[in-house]
């Protein structure tokens, strides 16, 4: 956890400087331009929601193992309108306690959130190379286990549970946690972010890939999907790419039920396009 704790530091430390440094600027602008310039703050928070936060380019520009706090901006915007509230409510210094314990209370909240709870109880079940989820919350740390197991890497399903900060289900930054903390050199992790098979024709049993997979809710065809393999529309899992099987065949590795044979047209429906991939 040494690495989260020091992400959330670097994350604490910017943020305070920043707060501190808009209040004392903003101790020279008139309250007309404080107001525009929480407008413009709340404007750019929720731009940062909308086309940076969760988004896999993130970890392109971070490629660090504490991602999950680092690539969190919530604690900085907190602090600048910490720093604006201080000059706003100058002369209210009782609504101005109040306003800032709450605007830090949030900012501090949204970036420890990852570390509350514990990883589920997991067993270690494995039919050859495949490693298979015990709960049902931990298909993303059973597919890490499987593609770390495909390049030498030994771990279990319990292990990547906790380092992938895995509770009801692991998001994609702890899962690039998880991976980050057991790789060396010279493997890296390359985040895929666009729904294409081009991205995947390199992936092999030596290289595998994890995929977030979904069947979504107007797929025509999702009823097959339901029927047969028991899908459920809208509901995200985990699985591992092996690579192409053929000309229109793809080896997966679905944490559930083991090894599969998936045609491309089932790729298709099922992948929405994130995931990553090992790569030398």
């Amino acid at each position: 956890m040494e690495d989260l704790w020091f992400g959330i530091g670097i994350n604490v430390g910017v943020s305070a400087a920043c707060g501190y440094a808009i209040r004392q600027w903003s101790r020279q602008w008139s309250l007309c331009w404080v107001d525009v310039a929480g407008v413009v703050l709340a404007v750019a928070l929720v731009s940062y929601i909308a086309f940076v936060w969760d988004h896999p380019w993130l970890a392109r520009w971070m490629p660090f193992s504490n991602l999950i706090v680092l690539g969190n901006w919530l604690p900085l915007f907190t602090a600048g309108l910490i720093g604006l509230t201080c000059r706003r409510l100058r002369g209210r210094p009782r609504s101005r306690t109040i306003a800032v314990a709450m605007l830090t209370v949030v900012g501090l909240g949204a970036l420890v959130r990852p570390l509350f709870g514990v990883a589920p109880t997991c067993e270690n079940r494995w039919e050859g190379e495949s490693c298979l989820q015990s709960t049902p919350h931990t298909c993303s740390a059973a597919s890490a286990a499987t593609a770390l197991r495909r390049v030498g890497v030994v771990t279990t399903e319990a292990e990547m549970a906790r380092l992938c900060l895995t509770r009801d289900g692991t998001h994609w930054m702890g899962l690039y946690r998880g991976l980050s903390k057991k790789l060396s050199a010279p493997w890296r992790i390359e985040m895929l972010g666009l729904k294409s098979l081009e991205s995947l024709r390199s992936v092999s049993q030596n290289a595998p890939a994890i995929l977030t997979v979904e069947l979504p809710h107007d797929v025509p065809a999702g009823w097959e999907y339901r029927q047969e393999s028991g899908w459920l529309p809208g509901v995200s899992h985990s699985v591992v790419c092996l690579g192409p099987d053929g000309e229109n065949q793809w080896r997966i590795v679905d944490p559930a039920n083991g090894i599969e044979h998936w045609s491309t047209k089932d790729l298709l429906v099922l992948w929405q396009g994130n995931g990553m991939r090992l790569t030398r």
